[in-house]
């Protein structure tokens, strides 16, 4: 799935490959039954689990400020928003989950919203199965296209860039860093514990480029933060709900990020057999288990390991056998399927080799809510968290930057996080305004690198 859109066809990619099996097979009703209403009792969050959630959230952040043991890493960034206008040639690298995007924008301070903000002139590229192997290529790879971008301009004049890499990174100044860990699937050996701005600084001196300065290292949810807060002063929190999940908040100033999906949320909620499953098949074992129940990279893949157990005569060919062949945009068009007989469900249904009965279909649609629900619910109690932090009587009003396509686009996914907010603060939340900031990892990064030229 990208990070940044669902696909709006979601058959364009799969409708001329050719079946992995010529047989389709069955889902069993009495088991898919079964299952929703076993799964109906472990994924279905009560409001006062949902205040559990946010209460254990912000003692994890107390803790992690604190350096006690804790989930959260509450990671300084060294880099404070700023509502300071300033003008200039810029570069943006989005290093995210599922692409990379390079960006070349003239910022002028009498742009007022970040929509303004004229991005056509960059490169997106997905990320290659290959890339997440050996991501030490993608520097190289980006020191080339960057080449491209300013193959116009003057190479003995120095360009600013920032770097939004959407990764666990101990910030040591505003641009540099080292690298924690990485997350979504991607193999960290080559990398761990070095830092990005260097890596890519020498990829950039190795084709010549020695005038492109690095001043800005950052995350995706910080330059969201830096984003909106560019244009508008109450947004003290941002967060990130697309393929990964993540918090940052303004303490003091100050940004930090949480890694939220680091969250230990399962000393709050059991983990169902399948959330189990999905952890033991992943890249990362033990690790970022509140991301595997709330983002995109996750959510088809958890679905899929449910249906599995209700098919019958099933070859071991069979493309429901393999690992994320269920993408999440599928679970989003099977939510808002009011079609007669649920016909594009079947005709999902239909692509990955699964024949399906309206009774099924309804209860697979059913299992699918379950698990968009208690993604919705604990994304927005780990944002309730965050807000008490800052907030402990919810005195003030709040801007809230969500980028992501979860957020922007999975069915009716924002209405169930403002719902779950209001049980959260028993009606209280008309402080809290959840603002889509498109672009704000991409945007971000070049505003920061701006504001740190002088």
């Amino acid at each position: 799935m990208k990070k940044q859109a669902l696909k709006t066809n979601l058959f364009k990619h799969y409708k001329h490959k050719a079946p992995l099996s010529p047989s389709f097979s069955k889902i069993s009703l009495p088991k898919i039954s079964s299952h929703h209403q076993s799964l109906k009792k472990q994924l279905t969050l009560s409001s006062q689990t949902l205040i559990d959630i946010t209460l254990f959230f912000l003692t994890e952040i107390n803790n992690g400020l604190h350096q006690k043991k804790s989930s959260l890493k509450m990671l300084k960034t060294h880099i404070k928003p700023s509502s300071q206008k300033k003008s200039g040639i810029t570069l943006a690298i989005d290093w995210g989950g599922s692409n990379l995007r390079i960006l070349k924008v003239n910022l002028d301070p009498k742009i007022i919203n970040p929509e303004e903000i004229d991005i056509s002139k960059k490169i997106q590229k997905k990320i290659s199965p290959i890339e997440k192997k050996h991501p030490l290529l993608i520097f190289d790879h980006i020191a080339q296209h960057i080449r491209k971008l300013i193959s116009q301009e003057n190479n003995q004049t120095d360009i600013s860039l920032g770097l939004t890499f959407s990764f666990h990174l101990n910030a040591k100044n505003a641009s540099h860093g080292q690298i924690i860990t990485l997350s979504k699937e991607f193999c960290e050996t080559e990398i761990k514990g070095k830092d990005p701005h260097v890596l890519l600084q020498n990829a950039l001196k190795k084709i010549h480029l020695s005038n492109i300065k690095i001043k800005a290292l950052l995350n995706d949810t910080t330059g969201t933060l830096i984003t909106k807060a560019y244009f508008n002063q109450n947004c003290d929190v941002s967060m990130i709900l697309g393929s990964g999940t993540n918090i940052c908040l303004l303490i003091d100033k100050m940004i930090y990020v949480t890694e939220s999906g680091d969250f230990a949320i399962q000393q709050i909620i059991p983990r169902t057999e399948f959330d189990k499953t999905l952890d033991q098949n992943s890249e990362n074992p033990g690790q970022q288990i509140a991301e595997k129940m709330i983002s995109g990279a996750y959510l088809g893949e958890l679905f899929r390991l449910i249906i599995l157990k209700t098919l019958t005569n099933l070859p071991s060919s069979h493309l429901i056998h393999k690992k994320n062949s269920f993408h999440t945009p599928y679970l989003s068009e099977i939510e808002k399927d009011t079609s007669l007989g649920l016909k594009k469900t079947k005709q999902i249904l239909t692509t990955l080799q699964i024949e399906s009965t309206l009774a099924t279909r309804i209860k697979a649609k059913k299992i699918i809510q379950l698990i968009s629900n208690r993604s919705a619910k604990i994304a927005a109690a780990c944002l309730a968290g965050s807000l008490k932090k800052i907030d402990p009587t919810l005195s003030q009003n709040h801007v809230v930057a969500i980028d992501g396509s979860i957020f922007e686009k999975y069915y009716k996914y924002s209405e169930r996080m403002i719902s779950s907010l209001n049980n959260i603060f028993k009606n209280n939340n008309k402080k809290i305004n959840l603002v889509l900031t498109k672009n704000g990892s991409l945007l971000g990064a070049a505003i920061a690198a701006l504001n740190q030229t002088d």
